[in-house]
């Protein structure tokens, strides 16, 4: 991708990118995914018209999501979801992006809310323990943290139902260490109603069972998917996935990126 179309995205970027923007820079890991995403956001051949919400499920500390909403330079709103009121506390203060909305939130396939009545001993065990099945990393160990630990849970259906009625969702990333699947059944209904492109973590190896429902999962809303040839995580055999609506063939092939090597 770097090599095909970096004349074409430097040139993007600089009208794109005004001198006021509040600019977050190329993420740091995963440097293809992110390359394809911000050149699907260049090119406007994500869905709904260069005006659908951009979801980052499991955003960390938002440094994609912060990335990407610069990429869109006020077309977008990017939606930073994460269990962790750290990350939540660390995107409003760190990013200036009025486009960047951060959200506290479990996603599932049920609504909610979860870990309730943990412990201070173990939250004092280990400065970066986790919790809820891997899902949750407790590094502020403050009383107001502890107090927050009631997450709320909550589906990408309800959300979009609900919260942020009225918008469509058109990228939906989802790294939610093995939840995957039961957020995209909570996204049923949306990935039906809008057609986002979605993108998913797979342990190829590790959890091929996870990864084959997944698939089957997309397959049966006619999603086609695509691996790209990128290690993500610690283990060799994590890929990122991107997983295209079926009738969105012909703007995929009328994309420069996606016309290389980097998906199969």
């Amino acid at each position: 991708v770097a090599n095909l179309c970096a004349h074409r995205r430097r040139s993007a970027w600089r009208s794109l990118l005004g001198p006021s923007m509040p600019a977050c820079g190329k993420p740091r890991t995963e440097i293809l995914l992110n390359s394809i995403i911000a050149s699907l956001i260049i090119e406007k051949r994500l869905p709904h018209g260069g005006r659908g919400s951009l979801v980052d499920g499991g955003a960390f500390n938002g440094e994609w999501a912060c990335y990407w909403a610069t990429v869109a330079n006020g077309t977008r709103t990017v939606i930073a979801i994460d269990p962790d009121v750290a990350n939540i506390e660390y995107m409003r203060s760190q990013y200036g992006l009025a486009t960047l909305r951060p959200h506290l939130a479990l996603l599932s396939d049920g609504g909610g809310s979860s870990h309730a009545g943990v412990d201070d001993a173990k939250l004092g065990a280990k400065p970066s323990a986790f919790l809820g099945g891997d899902r949750i990393r407790t590094y502020n160990q403050s009383a107001a943290y502890r107090a927050a630990l009631r997450i709320p849970v909550e589906t990408i259906d309800d959300l979009f139902a609900l919260r942020w009625h009225g918008e469509r969702c058109a990228l939906l990333h989802l790294d939610l260490e093995g939840s995957e699947l039961l957020a995209l059944h909570g996204a049923n209904a949306t990935l039906r109603r809008d057609r986002p492109v979605v993108v998913t973590e797979l342990n190829v190896h590790g959890m091929p069972e996870l990864g084959g429902r997944i698939l089957r999962h997309l397959d049966g809303l006619k999603y086609d998917s695509f691996l790209v040839e990128e290690v993500t995580g610690i283990r060799a055999d994590f890929r990122n996935v991107i997983h295209f609506p079926r009738e969105y063939a012909t703007q995929r092939s009328n994309s420069v990126p996606l016309q290389s090597r980097s998906l199969c």
